[in-house]
This record gives structure tokens, C-alpha cells and sequence, in this order.
């Protein structure tokens, strides 16, 4: 039997929360968006291509901080946009498509 530190089961725990509220996210924004959405598990964040055919530069990547539980956007080019989503995330999740919309 495997025997695992508390670190091992806080990291795990995490990782778990993180993907349940990733998928969670990744449904509402699909629920009204066309995005190209992708959860990606070694960093983690999500992966939000919110444009046909999207640059690197327009690619949102959303991840959250483990010890806060908050959502931190941040694209390669910041903009008052990626603020604005990530306080819709944070603070008032009823203008996330909004926000998004404007990005």
C-alpha cells in the first residue's frame, strides 16, 4: 500500500478542486461562446481561445491560486478586458459572459 504525506493529499486535494471548478467554468463560458476551450492539467489552468482561429496573444489563460481559491486571468496582452473577467470571476460571476464578450 502506498502511504502518503499530508503534502501529497493537500496537493492532490487541490488539483481536484481546481479541475471541478476548471470544468464547471469551461461549461458556462461554452454555455453561450463558440471558444475553443482546454483545460490544461500541467500547469493548471484553462485554456480559453475566445476567437475563431486565436493568436497567442489573444489565448486567456485562467488559473487559480491555491491558496486563495481566487481566479487569475492573464493573457499576453494585458488589457483592461482580462481585469474585468477576472473580476467578474472573482467578485460577480453574473457579468462573466459580458465581460468575456468584450475581450
Amino acid at each position: 500500500k502506498p502511504i502518503f504525506t499530508m503534502e501529497e493529499i493537500l496537493n492532490r486535494t487541490i488539483f481536484a478542486r481546481c479541475q471541478r471548478r476548471f470544468e464547471e467554468l469551461k461549461e458556462t463560458i461554452l454555455s453561450t461562446t463558440k471558444a475553443n476551450i482546454e483545460i490544461d492539467s500541467s500547469i493548471p489552468a484553462l485554456k480559453c481561445e475566445l476567437l475563431p482561429e486565436s493568436t497567442t496573444e489573444e489565448i486567456l489563460f485562467i488559473s487559480i491560486n491555491p491558496f486563495s481559491g481566487f481566479f487569475k486571468v492573464v493573457s499576453y496582452m494585458e488589457t483592461c478586458y482580462s481585469q474585468q473577467i477576472e473580476n467578474a470571476l472573482n467578485r460577480d460571476q453574473t457579468n462573466l459572459i459580458d465581460a468575456i464578450n468584450l475581450f
